[in-house]
């Protein structure tokens, strides 16, 4: 099966191929022009490190080599991870990045339309819903129109295709990581706006939260920057729009509600630490493709970035959406975005720990789940803060966590400089310590 340029919402005037990204996000090398088959996101196994001085990955039984079976990979605890095996047993939940290759073929260079308005006119519309009525999605998905496109990378390698979020009247455009990663070693971006290619630059990409930033070098008359809301005051049940490119359709909206929040993902690992966030999950189906669109509320304001799915798993060749998405919250993406669009560069709070998750036992007689500090790095602030070797994070500001991976993705949700609330159990007995966050010295930069 292939895919004609009206389909991808592409120009017949031809662009370049477009290259594959990389296999642990789901998506085959493709040669150019043909239709590569979706696959499901394998993330390498987790070794025993440091992990950034975040925290130590929990252990998911014996070791395997990238090609091994299939082996345990749920952290417990409600952490979420991926895993790469050979054949993924049925019914067996694992996390794919919603990129995809493939889908979009052309010529030997990329197309631009000289604009008579080279500026972004204002941001989105709020959308204000009648009371007591049943949400107007149409209004919604009209006020967003102009606000989330569809990002095409191109090299000799091959194609690929993703989503992005018009952020500002600079002409950024906010997408993941893993859509636009290849441009760094000279591919081409290009942004399909209805049926015109423009051409952008990478401003800056960051692996450890699978957020980029992009810039177009001219900006399409009547494109608006998506107005943002709270992510932090989001309510399970909420309903939500989904909107991006599924599979080269550019322009399509899903929707469903939030169907957790906090949830810690992990799509892979990058240097000692892995990739971890913990996202919206969410019922609007995303496909292959939504990658780096938008998750918008009532009122038609982003939330967060769509980044990725989970699948079945029954078949390497399957990854289309099964109702459990996930997306960036909005207020981490802006952290990363600042820094991005102000320096190119991102600087990641630091912890200096190696955790695992564990518990400990209280003494009205339960137990309570969370990191368990294993190692703690000299001079590092979790050090200089006074939590030791042991101890088991519990919560941070009073948000809980429940396992190794938790405690990673809300760490890389704080800001260097940042003090926070460490609640930990130690002998038994539950102690708050206060930490300043430090600067990572393993990722950003």
């Amino acid at each position: 099966m292939t895919a004609d340029d009206s389909q991808c919402g592409a120009p017949d005037h031809g662009m370049p191929p477009l290259p594959p990204l990389d296999p642990q996000y789901g998506v085959p090398q493709t040669p150019y022009g043909q239709v590569g088959q979706q696959q499901t996101v394998y993330g390498q196994p987790a070794p025993r490190h440091d992990n950034g001085g975040y925290g130590e990955p929990p252990q998911f039984g014996q070791q395997h080599s990238p090609l091994a079976g299939p082996q345990p990979y749920f952290a417990g605890s409600g952490s979420t991870r991926a895993k790469k095996p050979r054949r993924a047993p049925g019914w067996t939940p694992i996390i794919v990045t919603a990129a995809v290759v493939g889908l979009i073929a052309g010529g030997a260079s990329a197309y631009a339309i000289n604009l008579s308005q080279p500026y972004i006119a204002g941001s989105s519309p709020a959308v204000v819903q009648v009371e007591g009525a049943d949400i107007d999605w149409t209004a919604v998905a009209e006020a967003v129109s102009n606000s989330v496109v569809s990002i095409q990378v191109s090299s000799s390698a091959g194609t690929g295709q993703g989503s992005g979020v018009v952020w500002d009247d600079q002409g950024h455009v906010v997408t993941n990581h893993h859509v636009v990663e290849t441009a760094a070693d000279g591919g081409q971006i290009v942004v399909m706006v209805g049926n015109h290619a423009y051409p952008a630059t990478l401003v800056g990409s960051d692996a450890a939260t699978d957020l980029a930033v992009i810039q177009l070098e001219e900006i399409p008359a009547g494109l608006a920057a998506l107005a943002r809301g709270d992510s932090t005051s989001l309510e399970v049940g909420a309903e939500v729009m989904a909107v991006g490119s599924p599979l080269g359709l550019s322009g399509s909206v899903t929707t469903g509600i939030v169907s957790a929040l906090d949830r810690p993902v992990s799509t892979g690992q990058i240097e000692n630490s892995l990739i971890v966030t913990n996202a919206i999950q969410t019922s609007a189906p995303l496909n292959p493709g939504n990658s780096g669109g938008a998750l918008v509320d009532a009122a038609g304001q982003l939330i967060g970035i769509n980044s990725s799915i989970a699948t079945l798993g029954s078949s390497e060749s399957t990854s289309g959406s099964i109702g459990i998405g996930f997306a960036i919250p909005v207020q981490l993406a802006e952290n990363i975005a600042s820094q991005l669009i102000d320096t190119g560069k991102v600087e990641h709070a630091y912890l200096g720990t190696s955790t695992t998750t564990g518990q400990a036992d209280l003494s009205d007689g339960s137990a309570v789940v969370g990191a368990d500090v294993k190692d703690v790095v000299e001079d590092g602030p979790a050090e200089a803060a006074g939590i030791e070797v042991g101890d088991l994070i519990v919560a941070i500001n009073d948000k809980q966590i429940t396992s190794s991976e938790h405690l990673v993705g809300t760490v890389r949700a704080l800001k260097v400089g940042e003090t926070a609330s460490f609640t930990v159990i130690r002998n038994g007995k539950e102690q708050t310590v206060e930490v300043t966050m430090g600067v990572s010295p393993d990722l950003g930069g």
